[in-house]
């Protein structure tokens, strides 16, 4: 009679088992579409923020452009602009300058979700001009 307690407990653990496994599996198959719409939401906020830094950036540089030299300006430069240290790493993206040239500067910022490939994170480029500026999704 206890042999037959023990076979009936295995058999009850066993079952349990398989079932939780299966319901699990059903949950991640039926939650797949919302979890893609959470990481488009999360992408969407990513950018949202690294667009604004950009801007900022852009501010900055054209004034810094504009400013004469012996006021810590370029005075008609883009070259000795740098990212603020404090900025170069923030909750959202990494910041790095690319180009710096007489009359353009070009700045890569890359966010810290997976894009729109499903492989690389978000990233942006921002280009600056003397009179304007551009930014560029790349993923």
């Amino acid at each position: 009679m206890r042999k037959q307690n023990i076979y009936f407990m295995v058999l009850i653990i066993l079952m349990t088992l398989l079932i939780n496994s299966c319901t699990c599996w059903q949950y991640r198959k039926t939650n797949e579409s919302s979890i893609d719409a959470a990481n488009i939401d999360f992408m969407d906020i990513n950018r949202k923020a690294i667009v604004k830094d950009f801007i900022l950036f852009a501010k900055n540089s054209i004034e810094y452009y504009k400013t004469p030299v012996n006021e810590t300006g370029g005075q008609g430069s883009f070259i000795g602009w740098v990212i603020s240290p404090a900025l170069l790493y923030t909750r959202y993206a990494k910041y790095i300058v690319v180009k710096t040239k007489k009359d353009e500067l070009s700045i890569t910022g890359t966010g810290y979700v997976i894009g729109v490939d499903g492989i690389t994170c978000v990233k942006l480029t921002l280009q600056v001009w003397p009179l304007n500026y551009s930014i560029i999704i790349n993923n």
